[in-house]
């Protein structure tokens, strides 16, 4: 899903924009198709893992969570990249498995995406709503508990 939409969303690989606004409406697609893919894998490997796996402790499970998501993110952002050595986009017309200039605006962008969908991700969205913690407990669930009635 990720590599198809970066195959066919993210600018320069198979789209040509025509002017910077242009340009950044598909990047911000291929963006959040990234990001959306990451978040629903996640999102499925944490039930997955309580009806498969039998952990110790709860730290043990939450370590192999961690180095699943972590190489999952890995390896996905580099299978990505190197299946755009042979990928034919509108600037590397010949590919032939080289990391030439026509390579960087396929490949080099899967990676670009990766560093800003982290940082979108990650940086903005979970750390950035982490000085207001108890806000949707408190306003949210909290309304529904029965020992706040």
């Amino acid at each position: 899903l990720v590599y198809f939409s970066n195959l066919y969303l993210a600018p320069g690989t198979t789209v040509e924009p025509k002017n910077f606004g242009e340009f950044l409406l598909y990047y911000f697609a291929a963006l959040l198709v990234l990001i959306g893919g990451h978040v629903i894998v996640f999102w499925i490997v944490l039930p997955l893992s309580f009806i498969f796996e039998r952990a110790l402790t709860h730290g043990d499970r939450e370590l192999t969570l961690m180095v699943k998501l972590t190489f999952f993110q890995c390896a996905t952002i580099v299978a990505q990249a190197i299946l755009f050595l042979y990928q034919e986009t509108n600037l590397y017309k010949n590919p032939d498995g080289r990391f030439s200039t026509g390579w960087y605006v396929s490949g080099g962008t899967i990676i670009v995406l990766a560093l800003f969908g982290d940082l979108v991700a990650i940086g903005l969205i979970f750390e950035g709503l982490r000085p207001f913690p108890d806000l949707f407990r408190r306003y949210v669930l909290a309304k529904r508990a029965k020992t706040q009635a």
